[in-house]
């Protein structure tokens, strides 16, 4: 088997977008290897992105002393958890994270431009120029946040996910609005909608090759008036590939970011795994982990990631259509998956035993797609599909 060397004098990081960042504040921290940090300024970092799970404010706090005052001088807000409306036949309930704990939202430009701030005070080296190779680049080992990748050869596809396209509008709202990233199902996929100090970013996540794009703007416009978003010119549109590498790690080089996956962002894992992706690689150093075991590794943590996304879909929404009907059946496909894993039964055995008198605290550990037992039980009421799963689990099983 190949081994990642465990002695490592020097990491260099590609890329100074949010994954790079993240990184680059982890390996400073946590190892006393020297790190230098390139990026090029020819290509832009990507500014999508701007809602997180629990561990980047965590993170920031202990590693570059992120406090409130500096979320909110980069335009950022808490985050309590996802309000989910809609889905499922127009439920409407809130994901939260657990009492006393919460994430953020961000302003990705400005997150951007903090981080490297930091760091090089701290004595980090960042460089600016083009890197057209990894055999250009003296250290002992590489983490790529080059960002998406020209081409997808090394790549497989997310079979599963039903979207592949988004639609942005910035709405010049101050504030922040409220506590929460709101999510809603809407006829052609879903909507996002998370709130900064200066604007609310909102998103349409849709299928190219099913809907439209005009008919995704008119309906994008009706959900901001019903909540009193003003609208605004400044947008995106963008397509988008869901994957993940064939090969993440080398004996040499692991990606991050979008040179690594990129997941819709229902739930927003992506933080959430950049931030698993570089505390694996720690463990491979630190315990001479082989390389197969931590791609076979990643694999599993990004099927389980988007097993997870594709349980809402799997519940449906109130619309029956050309969009639903294929969004949902994706969802069984996911879920006759998903139930194969012994973890996740585990889990929904878990969340399903106390449906009706849970025990938070005992609900905590373990995770399958970065949910504990704690938000299975939250979204199985939610979504309305807790008998569903309980069926299918035990026509599995018998």
């Amino acid at each position: 088997m190949t081994l990642i060397k465990q002695k490592v004098n020097k990491f260099t990081i590609l890329g100074a977008g949010t994954a790079g960042c993240i990184t680059a504040s982890f390996l400073n921290k946590y190892t006393q290897a020297e790190i230098e940090w390139i990026y090029d300024s020819k290509i832009p970092a990507q500014s999508v992105g701007e809602g997180s799970t629990l561990p980047l404010g965590k993170g920031l706090f202990e590693e570059i002393n992120l406090n409130y005052a500096t979320l909110e001088m980069m335009g950022g807000s808490i985050k309590k958890g996802i309000r989910k409306v809609g889905w499922n036949g127009g439920g409407d309930y809130l994901h939260e994270f657990p009492l006393g704990q919460h994430a953020i939202h961000f302003n990705s430009k400005m997150l951007q431009q903090f981080v490297p701030q930091r760091l090089q005070a701290k004595g980090v080296e960042i460089i600016d120029k083009t890197i057209n190779s990894h055999d250009d680049i003296d250290a002992d080992y590489i983490i790529d946040c080059s960002g998406r990748p020209s081409n997808f050869d090394e790549f497989n596809d997310a079979e599963h996910i039903a979207v592949n396209a988004a639609h942005i509008v910035q709405s010049p709202c101050r504030g922040p609005l409220f506590d929460y990233t709101f999510c809603e199902a809407r006829p052609y996929g879903w909507i996002f909608a998370i709130p900064l100090a200066e604007r609310t970013s909102c998103g349409y996540l849709y299928n190219k090759d099913i809907t439209d794009l005009e008919d995704v703007k008119k309906d994008m416009k009706e959900f901001m008036e019903k909540l009193k978003f003003p609208y605004s010119e400044e947008q995106n549109n963008f397509e988008f590939k869901n994957y993940y590498r064939k090969e993440n790690y080398t004996d040499r080089v692991m990606y991050n970011g979008n040179a690594s996956f990129f997941l819709e962002p229902l739930e927003a894992t992506s933080v959430g795994t950049i931030d698993h992706l570089n505390r694996r690689l720690l463990d491979s150093i630190n315990l001479d982990l082989p390389v197969e075991s931590n791609n076979a590794w990643y694999e599993r943590e990004i099927r389980e990631a988007q097993n997870m996304i594709m349980m809402h879909y799997f519940a449906g929404s109130k619309y029956d259509n050309e969009f639903w009907k294929y969004a949902k059946q994706k969802g069984k496909d996911s879920m006759s998956e998903m139930i194969q894993s012994n973890k996740f039964r585990d889990i929904a055995a878990q969340a399903l035993s106390q449906y009706q008198e849970p025990d938070f605290a005992s609900m905590m550990k373990p995770e399958y797609g970065q949910w504990p037992p704690y938000s299975y039980w939250q979204n199985f009421r939610g979504l309305d599909i807790a008998r569903e799963v309980d069926e299918l689990i035990k026509e599995f099983e018998t």
